[in-house]
């Protein structure tokens, strides 16, 4: 039997004030001042999207920690939730949640009167970072920095990547970190939580190893015990998709060479104003994302993903199509195979072999490998056509081939 899920994830909303008008995304601030969120629910509608399981939201609703836009974000959250039918709304906090660069006056001895609870407005948030089983859950979160929400088939791990961001020390603010207390009693506990679990996500805001692109200034501050964490993920022998912000740039990257090493997802942002090299590469971004499960030889359930990747195109959604855009649309994984990338080429020019040209539609139905592809994996299959003398017809910027044929 198959087990499936589906996930929304959106991210780095940066909901921001505009004058006098209410807190909307800070891409709302130029332009046209058309909102991506007013547009979501009913865009989806037209894709046959109705409904979710789960919605994910990897921090940075608002921005400069400003509560009143972080209420208007969290907000529209809650209600694209309801719109989308999901059982759970799952949030991890953002740096920009934080008010973390107080005044120096707020810092001097003698004036601690004037210092302000960095975390108050968030503890005071209804369901926030999310609805757990147990009242005590949620002080759990804020106390040791980590919490698990499961369902019948799954597990979130909510890791609060700015747990220390409320020290107000620039070496905090600058970047994520996972405690070295919470890291050691994780690796005592998550391999038996998760294990009855087929779908385990951990929910981050920070990425938790190195996440650079040519050409755009991601920044170079390293997570405190990112790899660790990763490290200790691919220790339980389980299958993980670990899902972050924080960067405004998208990636769908595996972590490590072993079988269980997990999967990184960084998510591009809902609604931060793209600016200079960053918005020629990429565009704001939502997905939706179904999971299924399937069984190797010796058991286990192996996690599989393919993704609805949406672009905000400065008036209307659209499915991603250009390498401009954003993650691909119809990407995926499958973490219970490494791609043979030279015997997929030779496979699909066995197929098209006998026709003179097969739509890449055709070839998926045919070859199923083909639903599970990377982004790193398009790149090289495309190479790998070439030197087989395999062309594709499309404009030269798409992620995939309208169709193909041997030259």
């Amino acid at each position: 039997m198959t087990n499936k899920l589906r996930v929304a994830v959106i991210t780095d909303l940066h909901y921001v004030k505009d004058g006098q008008l209410s807190p909307k995304p800070e891409v709302c601030s130029s332009g046209n001042k058309i909102d991506p969120m007013d547009r979501l629910s009913g865009f989806l509608r037209e894709q046959g999207i109705d409904s979710v399981d789960l919605v994910l939201c990897p921090g940075d609703i608002t921005t400069r920690a400003c509560i009143e836009s972080f209420s208007s974000g969290w907000g529209d959250l809650n209600n694209l939730s309801r719109n989308l039918g999901a059982k759970h709304l799952i949030a991890s906090t953002g740096n920009h949640e934080i008010v973390s660069r107080s005044a120096d006056i707020n810092k001097t001895p003698g004036n601690v009167e004037l210092h302000v609870d960095p975390q108050e407005h968030l503890l005071k948030t209804e369901g926030y970072p999310a609805v757990f089983a147990l009242p005590h859950q949620r002080w759990v979160y804020w106390g040791r920095g980590y919490e698990v929400i499961v369902g019948d088939s799954w597990l979130v791990l909510i890791v609060n990547s700015c747990h220390f961001h409320s020290t107000q020390l620039a070496n905090e603010f600058e970047r994520g970190r996972v405690g070295q207390s919470a890291l050691e009693e994780l690796r005592l506990t998550l391999g038996d939580l998760a294990k009855d679990k087929v779908f385990r996500f951990v929910l981050i805001h920070h990425p938790p190893n190195n996440h650079e692109e040519q050409g755009v200034d991601l920044g170079r501050e390293p997570m405190f015990n990112g790899v660790h964490f990763l490290n200790m993920l691919e220790e339980t022998g389980l299958d993980w998709l670990v899902v972050h912000g924080h960067k405004h740039y998208q990636r769908l990257i595996r972590q490590g060479d072993s079988d269980h090493s997990p999967m990184i997802f960084g998510a591009g942002s809902f609604g931060a104003g793209l600016k200079g090299d960053m918005a020629t590469k990429t565009k704001n971004q939502f997905y939706i994302v179904d999971f299924e499960t399937h069984e190797d030889a010796i058991g286990d359930e192996r996690l599989k993903a393919r993704f609805n990747s949406f672009c905000w195109e400065l008036t209307e959604w659209k499915p991603v199509v250009n390498v401009s855009q954003g993650l691909p649309n119809l990407c995926g994984f499958d973490l219970s195979r490494r791609l043979d990338v030279p015997k997929l080429a030779v496979m699909i020019r066995e197929t098209i072999s006998s026709e003179p040209w097969f739509t890449w539609a055709e070839l998926k139905a045919k070859i199923s490998d083909l639903n599970y592809l990377t982004p790193g994996d398009i790149k090289s299959l495309r190479v790998a056509l070439l030197k087989l003398g395999i062309k594709g017809l499309t404009e030269p910027d798409h992620w995939f081939p309208e169709q193909l044929s041997i030259s």
